[in-house]
């Protein structure tokens, strides 16, 4: 279902300014945490932190990485497949307007009036995804559309005065329907939300062993500890955003431009 695709997961809540914010505010903590533990470790006179770098914190690094490389290549690709359905869409919608010229006058502007309707609610600003009622609404106007420009298309084929291969037009619509089932699909694609957590989790854990390192220096610098916490966090936020398109920061805004292009385009 249209609807059902757009329902907020748990790791959609964190696709907010304030979660950066507060996984800010926990790194540092973590930081913080493993620098008092590393004092009192040192206190005790016990082997140094750097005989354990190499066999723990090595590992746990590594795997973080891997991690953190592997979520945010699959987060770029589900972000391009979007961006390359819409290129797909317009140019479906531009060849069923040029193929509206096999159809009768009359059916000519019963399904171009319609796809003109399409388009302008596709343009139009869509509900944030915390919104449900207007979300349903919206794809059940999509769904009432898609039925009526293609019952439209079925009579009109087979109407007295109609072209030979206006049976083409048909095709096209198809694909723009199920173009349209694949866009409903595709949020459903995200990491388990178990992946995210533990990826969450091993920026704690990366900011706590940080700290911990930190406290066998004389003195620590805050620059250094302020970009760390920061540019680590931003990654991570980034890449939770990136999966989800249509309600952060990095969203896909080509859509209304290129279907406004489009409009002007093909109308007279």
């Amino acid at each position: 279902m249209f609807f059902g695709a757009y329902i907020p997961t748990p790791t959609a809540i964190l696709d907010t300014l304030p979660a950066y914010l507060a996984l800010v505010a926990l790194m540092l903590g973590s930081l913080w945490l493993g620098q008092r533990w590393g004092a009192i470790h040192h206190s005790t006179g016990r082997n140094t932190v750097k005989e354990w770098v190499g066999i723990i914190d090595g590992p746990i690094l590594g795997l973080y990485g891997l991690l953190l490389a592997f979520t945010f290549h699959g987060a770029m690709e589900r972000f391009d497949e979007r961006r390359r359905l819409l290129v797909e869409e317009c140019t479906l919608l531009s060849t069923a307007f040029r193929q509206l010229d096999r159809l009768t006058p009359s059916d000519q502007k019963k399904i171009e009036s319609l796809l003109y309707q399409y388009i302008n609610y596709r343009i139009s600003p869509k509900p944030e995804a915390a919104n449900p009622d207007r979300i349903r609404q919206r794809f059940g106007l999509a769904r009432q559309l898609q039925k009526e420009f293609w019952q439209e298309a079925l009579a009109g084929v087979d109407r007295p005065g109609a072209k030979p291969d206006a049976a083409a037009l048909l095709t096209t619509l198809d694909q723009l329907i199920n173009l349209l089932s694949r866009k409903s699909t595709i949020p459903q694609f995200h990491p388990p939300w178990q992946v995210m957590a533990l990826f969450i989790f091993l920026a704690m854990v990366a900011s706590f062993l940080a700290g911990f390192q930190i406290s066998s220096l004389r003195s620590t610098s805050w620059p250094h500890v302020t970009l760390f916490i920061l540019i680590l966090a931003l990654v991570t936020y980034l890449i939770i955003d990136l999966e989800y398109p249509y309600v952060g920061f990095i969203r896909i805004t080509e859509g209304p431009t290129v279907l406004q292009h489009l409009l002007e385009t093909i109308r007279p």
